[in-house]
């Protein structure tokens, strides 16, 4: 269950959010099942966050840093999360239906079950990165 302190802040805006996140660098945010859909977060610093089973459907997630976050069962379908970073992010079993994850940096990170169906990541660098049975089926 999520920190409700955390998502109050988070409520505030990415400025409050990301001034919050420097100067409480040790905390993991915990923003477990939270529906986020359509949010605006643009630039948002979600490093080591816990993310599972979050609904980011259609969110604005650009230039957001989600390093080491916890994505688990997280659902980022049609989410903007151009030249986003996610490295070493666990994205197991979660949802980037449509997401444009161009330009993203996603080193090392666990895509194991993941739909990526229609996702768009032009240009983006998954070095590293784990596959194993996702989906990148296409609709007709």
């Amino acid at each position: 269950m999520a920190n409700k302190e955390h998502l109050k802040i988070l409520k505030k805006g990415v400025e409050a959010w990301n001034a919050w996140r420097e100067k409480n660098v040790k905390e993991n945010p915990d923003l477990t099942g939270v529906d986020l859909g359509e949010a605006k977060l643009r630039g948002a610093n979600f490093f080591d966050a816990d993310l599972r089973g979050v609904k980011l459907v259609g969110a604005d997630l650009q230039e957001s840093s989600l390093v080491r976050a916890d994505l688990r069962i997280a659902d980022f379908s049609l989410a903007n999360l151009i030249a986003a970073r996610m490295d070493e992010a666990n994205c197991y079993k979660t949802k980037f239906r449509g997401a444009k994850l161009n330009l993203a940096r996603i080193l090392g990170a666990n895509f194991r079950l993941a739909d990526l169906s229609e996702a768009d990541f032009t240009e983006a660098n998954m070095s590293n990165s784990s596959f194993f049975k996702q989906l990148f089926e296409t609709q007709t």
